[in-house]
């Protein structure tokens, strides 16, 4: 056997336990996982028997859809939370099959188990947060650009992935860009007829979500705009981020090294400029977001970007490098960063 051969039984095993673990975790903390929004929209779904739609963010629909249907059946009480908890990791375990056995994605496995633990401890109890779902439909949106596939079907399906991906969060649409422009880095412009139409919908998304922002929004984007002003790099600045990262980050600095590392040592110079600089711009965006460096839900999921930065960065160009040396670090750190956080969690 190969040793090609081995590595991909590892990250196979890697990515079937490590949603097996993940769905035994989400049934037995099921009631737990109704942390702040979650139980908030699990139970307006529930007395509406219908989506519940704030802030025109449609992708809580995706969240929400196996609540509606269990509502419509009579479902008891008990099986509509546990379908709720699950329903997180059976989204993510989906988008990962049709990512590898329809475009053939020989990365979305790890990268969605990753997703779902780098980073987060309180963060897991809330699954129906949208850049959790943004996320993972970026993963399927990577996969299909990817493919050699190029029908109609294609054109449809990256169309409505970045209507759902713009209407969840703007750094949904600044993770997408990211995405994008990794992809024409490396493939150039070769798909660029599939890139129009996805475009136009988030333009517009964008425009719609402008000038019908809720009050709730307005503030968000108030308070950041008056932090940027304030913002300033300084000492206390970088020791206090230093000193928050390295106490409550550790593995994903040692994910985003190894990302960064991988990059270089490929000789991607273009790729490791836009890593570099994705990650200063959300690292500010972030800290000025949720200047208190204190861990908590909110935190954890105010700093998901800079997750889903690093992690992406890291399957692509670690888990994924023509270096034995190299994947197996990747192999081995993501199983550790994997065992330290469901183990925090559970």
């Amino acid at each position: 056997m190969q040793l090609n051969d081995y590595f991909q039984k590892a990250t196979f095993w890697f990515t079937q336990l490590g949603f097996l673990m993940l769905a035994t975790l989400a049934f037995l903390f099921a009631e737990e996982r109704l942390l702040a929004d979650s139980g908030y929209y699990f139970i307006r779904v529930i007395n509406a028997k219908y989506f519940w739609i704030e802030h025109n963010r449609l992708i809580l629909a995706l969240s929400q859809l196996p609540v509606v249907i269990g509502s419509w059946i009579g479902l008891k009480m008990s099986w509509l939370i546990t379908v709720y908890s699950l329903w997180h990791v059976v989204f993510f375990y989906s988008i990962h099959i049709v990512s590898k056995h329809i475009y053939g994605s020989k990365t979305s496995g790890p990268t969605l188990v990753l997703l779902m633990t780098v980073g987060l401890t309180a963060g897991f109890f809330v699954p129906m947060f949208e850049l959790y779902y943004a996320a993972a439909l970026i993963i399927l949106f990577d996969a299909v650009l990817e493919s050699e596939k190029n029908r109609l079907q294609e054109y449809v399906i990256l169309t409505l992935l970045a209507l759902f991906i713009a209407s969840a969060h703007f750094m949904a649409v600044i993770l997408l860009c990211v995405v994008i422009a990794e992809h024409l880095l490396a493939a150039g412009m070769s798909k660029w007829k599939q890139l129009v139409l996805p475009a136009m919908v988030v333009i517009g998304t964008m425009v719609f979500k402008k000038f019908n922002i809720s009050d709730y929004e307005q503030g968000k984007i108030d308070w950041f705009l008056n932090g940027l002003q304030n913002f300033s790099v300084n000492s206390e600045y970088l020791n206090k981020l230093g000193g928050f990262l390295v106490m409550h980050y550790l593995d994903f600095l040692f994910i985003l090294a190894v990302a960064f590392t991988s990059v270089i040592t490929q000789v991607k110079w273009k790729e490791a400029l836009l890593l570099l600089g994705s990650a200063i711009v959300l690292t500010v965006m972030v800290t000025v977001s949720d200047p208190w460096f204190q861990s908590n839900r909110y935190q954890q999921q105010v700093y998901y970007p800079l997750i889903f930065l690093a992690v992406f960065a890291f399957v692509k160009f670690g888990l994924n490098n023509r270096s034995a040396v190299v994947r197996a670090i990747a192999i081995l750190l993501g199983v550790c960063s994997f065992g330290y956080r469901t183990n925090a969690i559970a």
